[in-house]
């Protein structure tokens, strides 16, 4: 009878209970995601092995990844571990959850820094996601669709099959009486982790230097836990860019002089036609083409374009006003740097207002239709030429209408004699991924197009292959359009990144390989030169302006130059600002750019539609974080960029917001009571953004409530009633 008891006792402690069963099952759960982790981590093809990343021995370098997997899943599991004496049932749900999570977002954060370079839980994806997803998703193919539904399919089939073998073994370790506890087994475990953390532990500054600079082989890294070497300092945002905010709007004054001088420029026209009854002037044609880099000029990838080159000026430190279409040609359309995108100037480009007046008929012709989209339908209308033809870019066909119709237009045989024409021509062919015709593909092997977006380093050869033989195809089919007696100028919109800069595409930082993009300018009668000092976008306007020899009043107005007109020297010494279309930020170029042992650019913020000013960070040519070494030391330089960025506010604006840096209760109240609405609307705008304004904004706003100016009027009325109903 006593051995019956004893039996009976331990089939019911042995019984599978909900509490007994959820906490073994959740050791098992934890186990696996930790494993799956180290497998993503670990053999995901993209960069270099584990054990190529650092100076750790083999078993150490794999075994602190591991370590690193087993310690993200420790703090989850021990939670629900708790709750699971509690509540089984609901500790299971959101255990499993959990761990879903850690390996959704480590995946995401491994394909998305390949991208882009930046983390996946990071505020440049959260801009991605809200601000940019209704323009990128223009871009999203089926093949990308397909991916990702696979990748989603995986990641489901992955923990099923989890849920099966942890259920499976937990139900074993319940049933067997000579089995260690759960705490025993977290702790076995917490012990496996400090053992294999140990080689790496002891070094711990070169192992952190090291996760920085090959952060997707580290778990750590997906959750900010170990920092990653990227482009610096962030934007502020919120209640926390008040301050640099107010800076910014010190410079408003200054704006609207200069504003005033861009809408009076304009060509004199009596001089003009002194000059025109000598000859008329020749044609323009302007080729801006996708994401063009500056290596394909050469005659094994652009054999028409190298002929052209030999009769022409070829820049080859040639940048963009940005890494985006929509700075490329805003530069272009106003010879203005990119910060002026947010100002009137914007709807009346003197590009299209000074050859309108000299006389020139104007057509605008290009194989994409998204100016609205993106934001640039101010200066790409139809109101601003004579002739618009625009198609969707599906195809190859979108980019022959477009030359097919330039080519109507520049050959018009019913066009007067002294009617001279302006073609701007817009290509995407080359703009990801990479379309070309069969005669032109003989870049082999060529990735296929669903090898396009993301790529992981092994594929960039074929990647590059294909994306080659896409411009072969731009230049075979723009070939007709050189005529040697036309003006003609060939550009890119902005540059394109292979992973060089650790993106795989363009619009995500400021780099060499985004940002720069060549520029061929043949000009009839003129020598033909190479050039290998910086020149920009901003310069092509007063460029040909100059060479037809078009008075225009304050031409100086503009930011850009005539190539023509200035020497070397000059090009070597200016500082010209360059703007990164992700984040908004602007990189300052100068004679630091030029010398590989100084930063490519000072990273800062100023935006004339927030009123932002904020230093940020020097970069390198690859738009990482400026650093001394490979150990991640942050140069001075970094520090120093205060002054050749102030320097630059000084020649560009005649004023320098740092002189005096006004505190918040005297900008709140001077801007508040200044004479110019847009400074005392902007300045609402400020105010609008604190969570909690103080009781000095409060009566400045209260104050500006009776305004009269009925916009000034109506938005300070709007925030007293909201700032009221918050206070009660």
């Amino acid at each position: 009878m006593k051995t019956q008891s004893t039996d009976a006792s331990q089939d019911k402690f042995l019984a599978v209970t909900p509490k007994r069963l959820a906490s073994r099952r959740l050791v098992w759960m934890a186990l696996f995601t930790a494993m799956t982790l180290f497998c993503m981590t670990s053999f995901y093809p993209l960069g270099k092995p584990v054990d190529d990343c650092t100076e750790l021995g083999f078993a150490s370098a794999y075994g602190w990844v591991l370590a690193q997997s087993i310690s993200l899943t420790i703090p989850f599991l021990l939670s629900a571990m708790a709750c699971s004496q509690i509540m089984p049932r609901l500790s299971m749900i959101l255990g499993t959850t959990i761990f879903v999570l850690l390996v959704v977002v480590t995946l995401c954060d491994i394909i998305v820094f390949g991208w882009i370079g930046e983390r996946f839980l990071s505020v440049t994806m959260q801009r991605i996601l809200t601000a940019l997803f209704p323009q990128l998703r223009l871009y999203v193919t089926v093949s990308s669709l397909i991916q990702a539904s696979v990748v989603a399919s995986s990641v489901i089939v992955l923990f099923a099959l989890i849920w099966f073998l942890a259920g499976f073994a937990a139900k074993r370790w319940a049933r067997s009486p000579d089995a260690v506890s759960p705490l025993t087994g977290v702790i076995v475990l917490v012990g496996l982790t400090f053992a294999v953390s140990f080689p790496a532990l002891r070094h711990r500054e070169r192992t952190v230097a090291e996760m920085r600079s090959h952060s997707t082989r580290h778990p750590f890294c997906a959750f900010h836990l170990v920092g990653y070497r990227g482009t610096g300092i962030r934007v502020n945002d919120g209640s926390e860019a008040v301050p640099s905010r107010l800076l910014g709007l010190q410079l408003l004054e200054s704006v609207q002089v200069i504003d005033k001088r861009l809408e009076a420029l304009s060509v004199d026209v009596d001089a003009w036609q002194q000059v025109r009854k000598e000859e008329t002037p020749p044609d323009i044609v302007i080729i801006v083409s996708e994401s063009i880099r500056h290596e394909v000029i050469q005659p094994s990838v652009m054999p028409e374009m190298s002929k052209l080159v030999e009769t022409s000026s070829h820049y080859r430190q040639h940048f963009s006003a940005g890494n985006s279409t929509v700075m490329g040609f805003f530069g272009l359309f106003t010879g203005l740097e990119s910060m002026w995108f947010d100002r009137p100037v914007a709807k009346d480009p003197p590009l299209c207002r000074l050859f309108r007046q000299a006389g020139y008929q104007l057509g605008f012709f290009a194989g994409d239709t998204n100016w609205d989209v993106f934001r640039m339908g101010d200066y790409i209308q139809p109101d601003h030429f004579d002739a618009f033809e625009v198609a969707e870019a599906t195809t190859l066909q979108s980019d022959y209408f477009a030359i097919e119709q330039s080519t109507k237009f520049l050959n018009d045989p019913n066009r007067k004699s002294d009617s001279p024409r302006l073609a701007i021509i817009y290509l995407n062919g080359t703009h990801c991924p990479y379309k070309s015709e069969p005669e032109d593909q003989v870049f082999q092997p060529a990735a296929k197009p669903s090898d396009a977006l993301p790529f992981n380093p092994a594929k960039v050869p074929e990647i590059r292959n294909r994306y080659f033989n896409s411009v072969r195809t731009l230049d075979r089919i723009i070939a007709p359009l050189f005529d040697r007696d036309r003006v003609i100028v060939f550009i890119g919109d902005h540059g394109e990144s292979f992973l060089e800069d650790g993106c795989a595409i363009h619009g995500l930082r400021i780099s060499e390989y985004q940002n720069m993009t060549p520029m061929v300018m043949h000009l009839p009668h003129r020598k033909p030169k190479v050039v290998d000092v910086r020149s920009y976008h901003t310069d092509i306007l007063p460029t040909l302006l100059g060479y037809l020899g078009i008075p225009v009043d304050d031409i100086e107005a503009m930011d850009g130059v005539d190539l023509n007109a200035v020497n070397d020297d000059f090009l070597k010494q200016r500082k010209v600002s360059v703007s990164n279309y992700l984040d908004l930020t602007s990189g300052l170029t100068g004679p630091w750019t030029d010398s590989p042992e100084s930063p490519f650019a000072f990273r800062f913020m100023l935006s004339f539609e927030s009123w932002q000013l904020e230093m940020l960070s020097a970069v390198d040519s690859k738009g990482y974080e400026w650093t001394t070494s490979n150990e991640g030391e942050f140069s001075g330089e970094a520090k120093r960029m205060e002054e050749p960025v102030r320097e630059w506010l000084l020649e560009r604006f005649n004023h320098d917001p740092f002189e005096e840096v006004l505190a918040e209760q005297e900008a709140f109240e001077r801007f508040g009571r200044a004479d110019s609405y847009e400074i005392r609307l902007a300045m609402l705008r400020i105010a609008e953004s604190l969570a909690n304004p103080p009781e000095y904004v409060y009566d400045v706003v209260a104050e500006l409530a009776g305004d009269p100016d009925e916009r000034v009027r109506s938005k300070a009325f709007d925030m007293i009633v909201r700032w009221n109903r918050t206070r009660e």
